[in-house]
C-alpha cells in the first residue's frame, strides 16, 4: 500500500458505551494493526499541532475551507529519546486526504528545529529523496508562516485493516485529552492534561469504494458521518482561539473544573 496516495477519510462519532459491541461486530472483517502491542487493545498517539498566532488553521476548519492543511508532530506509546518522531503535513480536500511525512529521532528534534539541518537529522525512509523533501517542506511551513506549537493532544487508538483488503483501515479513537502551548520537545512528557471529549470516534480510511459490509454495519449501529476535528475540539475545550496571549490561555485553562483535570499517570489506566 502506497502511503502517499490520496485517500478518503470519513469520521463517525460513537458513544463509548457502544464501543465494545462495535468492536465485536468488526472482528469477522478485520485484522489488528501489526504495530499494536501484544498486551493491549491499541496504542497511545501523541500529537503536537502547530498554528499561526491568529489560529488560522483552526478558523479555516470552522469556515469549511475545502483546501487546507495541518502541521504536526506525532509519536507513539511511551516514547523516549531514541524513539522516532514523525513530522507531518496533512492536506485535506473535502474528504480526500494526503500526507507528507518525515522521521527524526526524538532526541534530535530540538536541534533540527533550531538549525534546520535536514541532511544531518533526517532518518532514512522508503524514498530517501522524498523524505528529505518532506522534511524541508515541514520546516519551510514552520518558518514561512511563523507557526508555533499550540496544543498537545493524546488519545488511545485501536487500528484495524480489512481482512481481505488492506487498503481499508478502520480506527477507534477514544480518551481524547490535551494541554495548551507545549514545547515541541514535550511530545512524550508527563504534563497535566485536560479531558476533551468522552465519545469515541470511528475513522474509516480507504482508497477505493467502501465495502458493502461496512456500510451495513455502520447503518446497523446508527452511526452518522460527521465532521469532527480533534484539533478544533481540544482548542475549544481549552478556549485557546479566544485568548490572544499565552498568560490568558494559561489562566483560562486553570479555571477548567478540577474534576476534568487529571495527571497523565492517573488518566491512562482509565482509558484502556
Amino acid at each position: 500500500m502506497d502511503a502517499r496516495r490520496d485517500r478518503y477519510e470519513l469520521k463517525y462519532p460513537v458513544p463509548r458505551d457502544r464501543l465494545e459491541s462495535l468492536r465485536r461486530a468488526l472482528q469477522p472483517f478485520v485484522v489488528r494493526d501489526r504495530h499494536t502491542p501484544p498486551d493491549r487493545l491499541g496504542y497511545t498517539i501523541h500529537s503536537i499541532y502547530f498554528d499561526t498566532p491568529g489560529f488560522d488553521f483552526y478558523h479555516q476548519k470552522l469556515a469549511g475551507v475545502q483546501h487546507r492543511y495541518k502541521v504536526r508532530l506525532r509519536g507513539y506509546n511511551d516514547g523516549g529519546p531514541d524513539d522516532v518522531v514523525v513530522l507531518e503535513i496533512k492536506r485535506k480536500d473535502d474528504r480526500v486526504v494526503s500526507k507528507a511525512r518525515a522521521r527524526v529521532l526524538h532526541r534530535d528534534l530540538d536541534a533540527l528545529l533550531v538549525t534546520g539541518d535536514v541532511e544531518r537529522y533526517a532518518l532514512a525512509g522508503p524514498d530517501d529523496a522524498r523524505s528529505m523533501e518532506d522534511l524541508q517542506r515541514f520546516l519551510y511551513r514552520i518558518r514561512r508562516h511563523g507557526l508555533r506549537p499550540v496544543v498537545l493532544i493524546r488519545y488511545e487508538r485501536e487500528a484495524y485493516f480489512g481482512r481481505h483488503n488492506d487498503d481499508l483501515r478502520i480506527t477507534l479513537d477514544s480518551c481524547l485529552r490535551s494541554r495548551s502551548f507545549p514545547e515541541a520537545t514535550q511530545l512524550f512528557g508527563r504534563q497535566t492534561v485536560v479531558r476533551a471529549r468522552r465519545d469515541s470516534v470511528v475513522e474509516v480510511k480507504h482508497y477505493g469504494a467502501s465495502p458493502s459490509w461496512l456500510k451495513g454495519l455502520l447503518s446497523d449501529f446508527g452511526l452518522k458521518r460527521g465532521s469532527f476535528s480533534k484539533y478544533c475540539n481540544c482548542l475549544d475545550n481549552l478556549d485557546l482561539p479566544h485568548r490572544s496571549s499565552r498568560p490568558g490561555v494559561i489562566a483560562r485553562s486553570r479555571r477548567v473544573g478540577i474534576e476534568s483535570r487529571v495527571s497523565e499517570r492517573r488518566w491512562r489506566p482509565v482509558c484502556r
